[in-house]
């Protein structure tokens, strides 16, 4: 039986602050917590999945929640529930989500998984094609495409990407499949406008300021390759070799030109903070100091550098030999030098943070999940840090064993056994009780209920 984990958030600072935590909410099963985006209302959206299982079938939904700039959730949804069924295992997960701003709605890649069984072995595992989809800023779909290429075999190694291009009137997708790189360009409407298949670098940068568009990744020991690619076309530019650098985690724009990139010399090594200039050229690199120095990154591939105008944030995933995995922020002066920074653990739990995103007030918002090392699945978490190493909005989200669904439901709740079991709304009033597995609930009005069983109490949503 899993159980819910409350964290113990320990911020590590020049001088000690302490966790402020606004609001709690309960989440369930498996990784949620894969991507964020601001959102509407100056809110924010996180994607990923939900896990239910059923043995020896498990499966998982695309799922999405909409938080206020309070930090109160507004809505969350479940997508693709409807393609499960238990002969064969489906995984759909958002990979990433996407907010486009002048148009308030937002976009979701989602990848998925088919794994077949014969008398509960595991026979047969492969990726189906990735799903491309719009949404209204509710969180109904206003279309799904799926990313169809007869000439690529999808694995459950392949990775994707997305982001917008540099004017924001088109997607960007990256595809890593056995057969090499994919660069898909969409029209906002789900058009395919080109492809190119001639690049081997996963990482995607459209630089909105110079009107630049950039796929790129580790060239050699030391070096990591830069291709200018032509928006209108597909076609390639240029390409530059930027020296100091393993690999490159994350790239910005500088004000007045150029760039800043935070990355590693090697594997193991510090991060490591550079200015580019527009060649690509590096102007000059400093290490980034953390809470123990020393530090071995090892996690760095959802590493992060939202620069400002007076305090910079490194979020960043910290690696030590003998200890947990722990998702770490790191403020650093106009100088770069570290102000301040926060660990985010607890006890001996690992914590990972998958993604961020910065808000216009300076601060910024982090997601990921928990668990044991090589084992993330007990738990998400959300939180919000202000430059000043204040943090609100921290949530936890445990996930919990034998939770009905799908959740939220629109006609069936499904439950896990045919225990005895109660329904109630909120006002406390007993709707249904009894030991159905199943419960049909289409004619039941919208709104949040509670499932009562002998151990437990669950929320659920009826649409």
């Amino acid at each position: 039986m899993k159980k819910s984990i409350l964290f113990i958030c320990i911020a590590v600072t020049h001088t000690l602050f302490s966790q402020e935590v606004t609001f709690e909410h309960l989440f369930q099963e498996d990784e949620y917590a894969l991507s964020i985006t601001e959102g509407p209302n100056e809110g924010f959206l996180i994607g990923g999945t939900i896990k239910f299982l059923d043995n020896p079938v498990e499966w998982g939904y695309a799922h999405a929640t909409h938080f206020n700039a309070q930090g109160n959730i507004e809505w969350q949804q479940s997508y693709f529930q409807n393609e499960n069924n238990y002969e064969e295992e489906k995984w759909f997960t958002f990979r990433k989500v996407l907010h486009h701003k002048s148009s308030n709605k937002w976009f979701g890649l989602t990848n998925r998984i088919f794994v077949s069984y014969i008398q509960g072995e595991n026979i047969n595992t492969q990726r189906g094609y990735p799903i491309l989809s719009k949404h209204f800023n509710e969180g109904s779909m206003q279309w799904q495409k799926e990313v169809h290429d007869t000439l690529t075999t999808y694995t459950t190694n392949s990775t994707f990407e997305m982001i917008f291009s540099s004017d924001s009137n088109a997607i960007y997708l990256n595809i890593l499949s056995n057969d090499g790189e994919i660069i898909k360009k969409y029209s906002l409407d789900g058009e395919l406008l080109w492809e190119n298949r001639n690049l081997n670098e996963h990482n995607l940068y459209a630089d909105p300021y110079q009107q630049r568009f950039f796929v790129y990744g580790r060239h050699s020991n030391n070096e990591v390759i830069f291709h200018d690619i032509n928006e209108e076309s597909g076609a390639l530019i240029n390409s530059y070799i930027t020296h100091g650098f393993d690999e490159i985690y994350d790239i910005k724009a500088r004000e007045g030109g150029g760039y800043w990139c935070i990355g590693e010399e090697g594997i193991g090594s510090d991060l490591i903070l550079a200015a580019l200039g527009e060649q690509m050229d590096t102007l000059w690199t400093k290490s980034i100091q953390g809470p123990q120095h020393p530090i071995s990154y090892q996690l760095n591939d959802f590493s992060e550098f939202f620069p400002n105008n007076n305090v910079h944030i490194v979020t960043c995933n910290q690696k030590y030999f003998t200890e947990p995995d722990r998702g770490l922020v790191i403020a650093l002066d106009t100088n770069m030098d570290t102000l301040w920074t926060y660990q985010h653990f607890k006890g001996d739990t690992s914590s990972r943070i998958r993604d961020a995103t910065r808000l216009k007030d300076g601060s910024v918002i982090v997601t990921g999940n928990y668990g044991i090392p090589n084992d993330f699945h007990h738990g998400s978490f959300v939180f919000k840090i202000g430059v000043d190493g204040s943090v609100g909005l921290s949530e936890n989200m445990p996930f919990q064993d034998k939770a009905p669904y799908p959740n939220p439901t629109n006609s069936v709740l499904h439950t896990h056994n045919n225990t005895e079991k109660s329904i109630y709304n909120l006002q406390g009033q007993l709707l249904w009780q009894g030991k159905d597995k199943s419960i049909e609930v289409r004619h039941w009005q919208k709104g949040m209920y509670l499932l009562r069983t002998k151990d437990k109490t669950y929320r659920w949503m009826k649409q």
